[in-house]
């Protein structure tokens, strides 16, 4: 009995300590686990910062390449504008020249 008693004895202690060490493992996984939670909130947080940060930047370098190809559009136009007036005037110049060479002609065959 007192052979019996000690290897219970013993197999309780045992069993305690066990127990004493599957609650310091929880106790761990619980910490592992809360640092793992805020590790991951901290990625999270930061992606969105980064996200946004190049969201703006892709942002500024589009509305800069629109301002500098409106303004190149508007040029453009203006050019065309003048091009068109030059070309008008040429066709007022042909057609005053023309009338004017066909009334020498006619002034030489009379």
């Amino acid at each position: 009995n007192k052979r019996m008693l000690e290897e219970v004895q013993r197999q309780t202690a045992e069993l305690s300590a066990l127990t004493q060490h599957r609650l310091q493992d929880m106790e761990s996984l619980g910490q592992l686990e809360d640092a793992v939670g805020k590790e991951q909130s901290s990625w999270e947080q930061e992606a969105r910062q980064r996200e946004e940060l190049d969201r703006k930047q892709y942002q500024e370098q589009f509305e800069a390449l629109h301002r500098r190809r409106t303004a190149k559009l508007d040029h453009c136009l203006r050019e065309a504008q003048v091009i068109a007036s030059k070309s008008g005037a040429l066709q007022d110049e042909k057609d005053k020249l023309r009338t004017e060479v066909a009334c020498f002609a006619r002034s030489f065959a009379a």
